[in-house]
């Protein structure tokens, strides 16, 4: 959780709560994950983007000109930052940052928050997906796994509702490596949401 009292917070599923970071921060508002666990965070008052290891560990990613606000990040660790009152920002692994969309070129007037769709879960349990990439109307999913265990990618229309399905398919035996699963025509009709879970 960003906090406006320049605190990052971090949360348990039972709700407790710890603070993660309070150094660098100037009115955190935007949060977004790498595939490597790695925290970015948008500061609002400065136009600092923060980059924290899963340690706490920050440091300076990227500065931009205008205010920044919420982000979000693709499978291939792309940052995309609201930026300003009139464009998003595409930022490289590399911080590398250039214009993607603004209001000249798509109507962008005022972004606030961004977000890619499927939205994949993040399993727990010290596996983790490493890759999430659109292929056509095919979601491919890449997820470590631990040897012995057996895994299953499962969907849900609503999580408010919460009825996990697991896809036909996608219950796997854990290698201890990396393993890669296709969701055929997952983009085909309302796209779902996606978690990897171990049985």
């Amino acid at each position: 959780v960003a906090d406006n009292n320049n605190t990052i917070m971090k949360f348990a599923p039972d709700g407790s709560g710890t603070v993660f970071a309070n150094t660098m921060l100037n009115r955190p508002v935007g949060l977004a994950f790498d595939s490597s666990g790695n925290l970015f965070v948008a500061n609002y008052s400065d136009g600092k983007i923060i980059k924290f290891t899963s340690a706490g560990v920050g440091t300076l990613f990227y500065q931009t000109i205008y205010f920044p606000y919420g982000m979000t990040i693709d499978s291939a660790n792309n940052l995309f930052v609201a930026h300003g009152t009139f464009e998003i920002l595409r930022i490289t692994p590399s911080a590398i940052g250039t214009v993607f969309a603004n209001n000249a070129s798509a109507g962008v007037s005022a972004p606030t928050y961004l977000a890619f769709t499927p939205l994949v879960i993040q399993p727990p349990f010290g596996f983790r997906v490493t890759e999430s990439k659109r292929i056509g109307n095919d979601l491919r999913l890449s997820f470590t796994t631990l040897s012995g265990f057996q895994y299953a990618i499962q969907s849900c229309a609503d999580l408010a509702i919460g009825a996990w399905v697991t896809i036909p398919g996608t219950t796997v035996a854990g290698t201890g490596g990396v393993v890669q699963e296709t969701i055929v025509n997952a983009f085909v009709g309302p796209t779902p949401f996606f978690r990897v879970v171990q049985l």
